[in-house]
């Protein structure tokens, strides 16, 4: 065992139906007047005049446009943590982070985020992945490494993963693969397995993480359904 961010691996035709007129604009014009206004919606309409409509759907422009800009704040802020070299990193909460490749290069930047543990996926056949070299230049700036080597999980991996980031002595961990797809598997487990969590909400963050590899998903979606 030997142990880290980066890289991040049909519906028959329907006839088309023609919404009613005005109907969505309805509905958004009575949510925002309130439970006085009247229900139909052309009823609505009438009140409202081009000017008056224009300017609700200006407002929820804007309001669109200032939630995706604190979304991709974000996201700029946890790719501009990661260290050069990293590709596909998430900081997922203050005791994990996960990514893709990562190079030996980007060891002493992990420790300087405050790292403890590095958490590696990849096999030593990968190209680029140069174990020998990654668990030197973690030992040198200080961080605990475990390589758990995979293509597909077995179960006892998904076990040595588990010990691993369950121990608060190697937390803060980071946990990469090539990808993230690898890292995303094994962390939809630990959600379901140690957090609790249900599937689809696992799945929804291992997907964001990185996870998109069928096969893989299956795989783990079978673990937990066979109580592995």
């Amino acid at each position: 065992m030997h142990g880290g961010r980066t890289n991040r691996p049909g519906r028959p035709p329907t006839e088309p139906t023609e919404a009613p007129r005005h109907a969505g604009l309805s509905a958004i014009l009575q949510a925002l007047v309130g439970s006085g206004t009247p229900k139909g919606g052309d009823t609505v309409l009438k009140h409202f005049t081009s000017q008056d409509t224009m300017t609700v759907l200006g407002c929820l422009l804007t309001t669109l446009a200032i939630a995706l800009s604190g979304t991709s704040t974000t996201i700029q802020a946890q790719d501009s943590e990661a260290p050069d070299g990293i590709v596909n990193y998430t900081r997922v909460d203050a005791t994990v982070a996960c990514a893709g490749a990562t190079p030996k290069e980007a060891m002493a930047g992990l420790k300087g985020l405050g790292f403890v543990s590095v958490v590696n996926f990849r096999t030593a056949a990968e190209e680029g992945a140069d174990i020998e070299g990654s668990q030197a230049a973690a030992a040198a700036a200080g961080l605990k490494y475990f390589h758990i080597p995979f293509r597909r999980p077995t179960p006892e991996d998904v076990e040595t993963f588990l010990e691993v980031v369950a121990d608060t002595d190697n937390q803060p961990v980071y946990i990469h693969c090539a990808s993230a797809n690898r890292v995303g598997a094994m962390w939809y487990l630990k959600r379901i397995k140690q957090d609790g969590w249900d599937n689809a909400r696992a799945m929804t963050e291992a997907e964001s993480v990185g996870l998109r590899s069928e096969a893989l998903k299956e795989l783990v979606t079978g673990f937990i359904e066979q109580g592995l």
